[in-house]
């Protein structure tokens, strides 16, 4: 059993791109590679590693013979193909077809001015070529994305938009149904090739806050809990017993006040270097129980480019931020207030009182403007509309690239930008490009590092850190670790058996009072042998 407080929202991997959907969809999609715990790149349904010619412009994909989707068809080369193309059209609406613009024929492709994409080139029943307009250091990552997963264009056809609802996919689970914004029920694929899953069936309730989890976590209702409130994770560090089962790892992503330099006061550097060292990130960190990692950069510790030392840095520093109001002409602080959007929530919450109190030492004012998560979305990325919001950005794959991109001047847009400082300068273009290209690991490094100096110093954010995400999970779920790419991953989970040692388990542990087994459980404890 799992639970999380966000909705799923679609089940097709062409089109899910938030955190907890993506979730489900790792777990009824195969992709063509996948990451390890090391961030290293592997096959699932490729048979190797993606050959890259030695231009770069180049890459092909080799299939594994006999995959097959979960209705028994085989997989091959042309659905990958086929996959690509439904992907890219624009009546998909994918967030990630510009990410696969440097396919050559994109453009033509999405005016619908050809009918197939020029790039992709079918060799034999598994093997295809992709060739790229210009070389691209990421785009082996982009194949290991979830937005490159083959999905069955007959089930495609025969679904149109309910395969959204009713997916056909590859992975070791398959849907067996879905109350939407209530429960959702996988079971095991039978048609898996590999010997996955261990479990027969997954139930995930949707649209549970962390409280109501933690409470059925405690009285093993819940199995594995991904969000834990402060107080609970108190309590679940006060126990030495809990150790081997409850871990808070560095996630790859970063957080921060996120400021639209076309407006003012924000169209000015020193106002929002202002702001920079007016966070006290510590003492954030501190408010948060230790849930935040202040790091003061675009770029995640996990990631080359990134750098502990890095000249420009974000830190706080009061007498500094005051010095860069006076150097921005308010001295005394600005003339009016300025708002601060953010997406409700207990956490986004207690980030905007901890931005409001840090910056009314410097002089800004901040007002308040709390929307759902779609409305906050929406406004953030539409030219013009936010002075500053709270924003960040999860790892979509393990390159600085798929973070200081967010930066180029390309990323910006009238509606839907992904930029959404509205940020642009040439010298950061130039540098992103120049390490896009690069072959060469120690100067490709060093490039994203100079451009990770560059962002902390203009500031477009500032950068309050990374998270640090606490997940339990019972003393029976085993072969069960957070992960820096995928979350909730249970494909190789399995469950301690007998059935009576579950309860037996649970038991030992769980250091609270009053503690019961669920009905489901007790009832196994009573049945097993």
């Amino acid at each position: 059993m799992l639970s999380e407080q966000q909705r799923v929202r679609s089940l097709d991997p062409h089109v899910a791109y938030d955190v907890i959907s993506g979730a489900v969809v790792q777990m009824l999609f195969d992709g063509l590679y996948e990451y390890d715990a090391h961030l290293n790149m592997r096959p699932q349904l490729a048979a190797e590693l993606p050959r890259v010619s030695p231009d770069g412009k180049t890459l092909r994909v080799v299939l594994r013979p006999h995959m097959q989707f979960q209705n028994g068809r085989e997989i091959t080369a042309d659905d990958v193909v086929w996959s690509l193309e439904r992907m890219l059209a624009p009546q998909t609406h994918s967030p990630g077809a510009p990410l696969y613009r440097a396919i050559v024929g994109f453009a033509a492709y999405r005016k619908g001015e050809t009918p197939h994409l020029a790039g992709l080139m079918l060799l034999d029943r598994y093997t295809l070529e992709i060739h790229l307009s210009e070389p691209d250091q990421t785009f082996s990552h982009l194949l290991a994305m979830r937005f490159a997963a083959p999905v069955p264009r007959e089930e495609v056809a025969k679904l149109g938009p309910e395969f959204a609802r009713r997916p056909v996919g590859s992975g070791p689970f398959r849907l067996s149904h879905w109350d939407p914004g209530v429960r959702l029920v996988l079971e095991r694929n039978p048609h898996y090739q590999r010997e996955l899953p261990h479990v027969d069936r997954v139930v995930f309730e949707e649209a549970i806050s962390v409280e109501t989890a933690f409470l059925r976590f405690r009285n093993a209702e819940v199995d594995v809990m991904t969000r834990v409130s402060p107080p609970d994770r108190a309590v679940l560090l006060r126990s030495q017993k809990w150790a081997p089962y409850f871990e808070a790892s560095p996630s790859v992503d970063v957080w921060g006040l996120v400021m639209n330099c076309e407006l003012p006061p924000f169209d000015n550097e020193h106002v929002r270097r202002a702001v920079a060292f007016a966070i006290d990130r510590e003492r954030w960190a501190r408010v948060r129980s230790g849930a935040l990692q202040p790091t003061g950069q675009m770029v995640p510790p996990q990631l080359s480019g990134y750098d502990p030392k890095l000249p420009h840095r974000q830190f706080f520093d009061l007498a500094r931020a005051k010095q860069e109001m006076a150097l921005a002409g308010h001295p005394a602080g600005l003339p009016a207030p300025v708002t601060l959007w953010f997406p409700e929530s207990a956490a986004a919450r207690i980030y905007a009182e901890l931005t409001q109190a840090d910056l009314a030492s410097i002089g800004i004012r901040v007002e308040f403007k709390g929307t759902t998560f779609p409305v906050w979305l929406e406004a953030s990325g539409s030219a013009r509309t936010t002075q500053m919001s709270l924003g960040g950005w999860q790892m979509d794959f393990p390159d600085p690239a798929n973070f200081l991109d967010l930066l180029h001047s390309h990323a910006r847009s009238e509606r839907e930008s992904t930029n959404r400082a509205f940020y642009a300068n040439p010298r950061l273009d130039a540098l992103l490009d120049q390490a896009r290209v690069e072959r060469d690991a120690s100067r490709r490094r060093a490039l994203y590092r100079e451009a990770n100096d560059l962002v902390a110093e203009d500031a477009p954010w500032a950068f309050f850190g990374n998270n640090l995400v606490p997940q339990a999970w019972q003393p029976y779920v085993k072969n069960y670790r957070p992960h820096p790419v995928y979350w909730l991953p249970v494909n190789e989970v399995w469950l301690d058996l007998p059935k009576r040692k579950i309860t037996q388990l649970a038991r030992a542990v769980l250091p609270w009072p009053g503690f019961r087994a669920s009905s489901s459980l007790a009832r196994l404890d009573e049945e097993a042998p």
